[in-house]
């Protein structure tokens, strides 16, 4: 049910946004399609991790972040040609009517889960009252609470700071053009889509979830290291590629580290992921409220 929410709060966003006459309606119509956005986002995460065997819960997550980069990537650039042909609120209105396809799959596909779904939901509600208190007890273990400090929030960060903000003002200071730049941030979400899902099997594969966390660290920070000292397109380029690996060997071993915990399991395994996910979301938004403090 957050699943079909979701995608019917984003349609009407995203005509909202086709609709808005100002930045202000703009602003709105855009965080209506971000809450849209996270209601799905949260509902497949859920699926996936109360749904999949352990054993097969890293691949089937990776699987999922390759689609929504596929979708990114696809989407920028058939976004742009069709701006450029028919202009940008035919391009919201598209895309309000595309989301009818991922709609329909959700009805047929998840279908024979959702009786299943209204009773675990009946049974979550009877602990709604608990819920908050249980929410800062799980913050405060050390295992679930270092994860987010030390591994989600940090990566978030580099993430958004990195491909979102520093890269692109960067490479135009250099004066290295717009299509270059455009090829150097594609390499972050193609290596997710191809290499992403290879490492949910390996790491699926592994016993020990919490290496690859930290590896996966050490290797973006080499990334980021290297852009620090070195300059130009190449190493932006191997920055990029080497947070994005990074983000396979993070992303891949996150969640069924996380999933194993014994606090976790006592919380819930789809609570708990979306409580991983919200802390995803506030590195990246404290980011960008601090970018634009600052200026």
């Amino acid at each position: 049910m957050p699943v079909l929410a979701g995608l019917g709060v984003s349609a009407a966003g995203m005509l909202a946004c086709a609709a808005a006459t100002n930045l202000l309606m703009f602003s709105a119509a855009r965080g209506l399609v971000g809450l849209g956005y996270g209601l799905t986002w949260m509902g497949l995460q859920g699926f996936i991790v109360t749904r999949s065997p352990p054993q097969f819960r890293g691949r089937n997550m990776t699987g999922v972040i390759a689609g929504l980069f596929a979708g990114h990537l696809s989407g920028a650039a058939v976004g742009a040609m069709l701006m450029e042909q028919v202009g940008f609120r035919a391009v919201f209105a598209v895309g309000a009517v595309m989301l009818a396809m991922p709609l329909a799959g959700v009805l047929v596909l998840m279908r024979p889960y959702m009786d299943r779904g209204r009773k675990l939901a009946a049974q979550t509600a009877g602990r709604a009252r608990a819920h908050f208190s249980d929410t800062l007890k799980l913050l405060f273990t050390r295992d679930f609470g270092l994860l987010l400090l030390g591994s989600v929030i940090p990566f978030s960060i580099a993430q958004v700071g990195l491909l979102s903000f520093a890269l692109p003002l960067y490479l135009e200071a250099e004066g290295v053009a717009a299509s270059s730049i455009g090829r150097v941030l594609m390499i972050y979400g193609l290596c997710v889509i191809y290499v992403g899902p290879l490492m949910g099997r390996v790491v699926d594969r592994s016993r020990i979830k919490k290496s690859w966390i930290v590896l996966g660290g050490l290797v973006g920070s080499i990334g980021m290291l290297g852009l620090y000292f070195n300059s130009g397109l190449l190493a932006a380029a191997a920055a990029v590629l080497l947070l994005a690996l990074a983000s396979c060997f993070a992303g891949a071993s996150q969640s069924p580290y996380m999933l194993a915990l014994p606090d976790v399991q006592r919380y819930g395994a789809a609570g708990a992921t979306s409580v991983m996910r919200a802390a995803d979301k506030l590195g990246q938004m404290s980011l960008a409220t601090t970018t634009l403090f600052w200026g």
